[in-house]
């Protein structure tokens, strides 16, 4: 787990029984010291252990253009002027963002990089180091083979902006 990944997210994985190995935040993607290559070296080393690899599976992008698009352009009734999601992968932009410009014609897209784990309840559980990414280098720098080229407006405080469209967000929603 890179470094920059929240001290209270490491604590839930710990809870749930994973033990953590973090990684330079700067390491590049295809680096033997980038979470990805740590996780492919542990995969090799740990016999019966598997990788289910959201940076390079296909159906990544494509579970959000089925069913988070689906489920946004519902709950729209089809009035979708701007999606801003979390960065992540990039599937839940690209997914999304491809299916509503299939039913919309037009929808600005704001990608955030997330740096606070909405579980925490104190500053002192998301005390996490701010990296100022543009979302190219961001997408360019994990080299997805899944992504595919989108314009996105990299929004640095999203609360502010709009509907945030991320898994801590929907788990804890306020």
């Amino acid at each position: 787990m890179p470094e920059k990944m929240s001290m209270e997210k490491v604590d839930v994985l710990r809870a749930l029984g994973a033990e953590i190995v973090r990684t330079p935040t700067n390491a590049r993607f295809d680096s033997p010291e980038s979470h990805v290559g740590v996780a492919w070296r542990l995969k090799n080393e740990i016999p019966n252990s598997h990788i289910l690899d959201q940076y390079r599976n296909p159906s990544n992008p494509l579970a959000h253009y089925d069913s988070t698009a689906e489920e946004i352009l519902h709950q729209c009734e089809g009035q979708l002027d701007m999606l801003v999601a979390g960065a992540g992968t990039g599937d839940t932009l690209q997914g999304s963002l491809a299916n509503s410009k299939r039913n919309v014609q037009i929808v600005r897209l704001f990608g955030v990089d997330q740096t606070r784990f909405y579980f925490g309840r104190t500053d002192t559980l998301n005390k996490t180091e701010r990296l100022h990414t543009r979302w190219r280098g961001l997408v360019t720098t994990s080299s997805q083979p899944c992504w595919y080229q989108a314009v996105v407006d990299m929004v640095h405080n999203p609360m502010r902006r709009g509907i945030i469209l991320s898994m801590s967000r929907a788990l804890n929603p306020r």
